[in-house]
């Protein structure tokens, strides 16, 4: 009898600790072709980590049809791949994302929920989407008539300086706009481009007198010519004395 009521004991803890774990998943009941759409995700009971995040949609009828997109923070891409480092439990257990439906569907969606950490991986199913192909939308794919563009771009970081220039790309998670992606370009400097002509009237600092510095440089204007100024002519000095 003592065995058995251990055994017991031990099978309904064994089940707590396997249940423990979550999701608090968030979405819309009706979604349209062409219209971006959030989706929020709650980590429950997640241990502290990094976890990638698969959040798919596809045909209720047909699994291995997909029409449907997620914006990973940098591109778009199919709903079928993970956002990988999509939460970081460590500092929060809710992350956001935006989908997109990118093919004429017209019908109830499956949804399938997979969180990964390394080689482990929860998933959680049976969740429903109704998607619907609106007039509006459909009469726009076939370029027929013009409807308003309200642009909502966002930017990746500024990539590396070359040749005096530096870009990011950002993304348009609006609909109604054929621009998805724009590049923003501004000037920039590298320590190896910089150049500095100083020129002053020696006596003048041998002296102790007030003296005039006057310089021409090859870094754009508003990108740190400051301090590599100061440094160049603090050298100068130094090396004249």
């Amino acid at each position: 009898m003592k065995i058995s009521i251990i055994f017991l004991i031990l099978v309904i803890i064994s089940i707590t600790l396997i249940g423990a774990k979550s999701v608090n998943f968030e979405f819309p009941s009706n979604a349209s072709y062409g219209v971006p759409f959030q989706v929020n995700l709650t980590l429950i009971n997640y241990s502290e980590g990094v976890y990638d995040i698969k959040i798919d949609f596809y045909n209720s009828t047909n699994a291995s049809e997909r029409f449907s997109q997620i914006y990973n923070g940098s591109i778009w891409q199919t709903t079928y791949n993970y956002v990988n480092s999509a939460i970081n439990t460590s500092m929060t257990n809710f992350s956001n994302f935006t989908i997109n439906i990118t093919e004429l569907y017209n019908s109830t969606a499956n949804i399938t929920l997979k969180i990964r950490k390394s080689s482990t991986i929860d998933t959680y199913e049976n969740y429903t989407l109704n998607i619907t192909i609106l007039s509006v939308n459909l009469t726009n794919s076939s370029n027929s008539t013009n409807l308003t563009c309200t642009s909502s771009y966002t930017c990746g970081s500024w990539g590396s300086c070359s040749s005096g220039h530096e870009s990011k790309t950002c993304i348009n998670a609006s609909a109604n706009c054929t621009n998805i992606t724009q590049t923003e370009t501004r000037t920039c400097s590298n320590s190896d481009d910089i150049e500095l002509d100083f020129s002053w009237d020696e006596d003048d600092i041998i002296s102790n007198k007030n003296f005039t510095i006057r310089y021409r440089s090859s870094i754009p204007r508003q990108v740190g010519l400051a301090g590599s100024s100061a440094m160049a002519i603090l050298s100068s000095i130094i090396e004249l004395n």
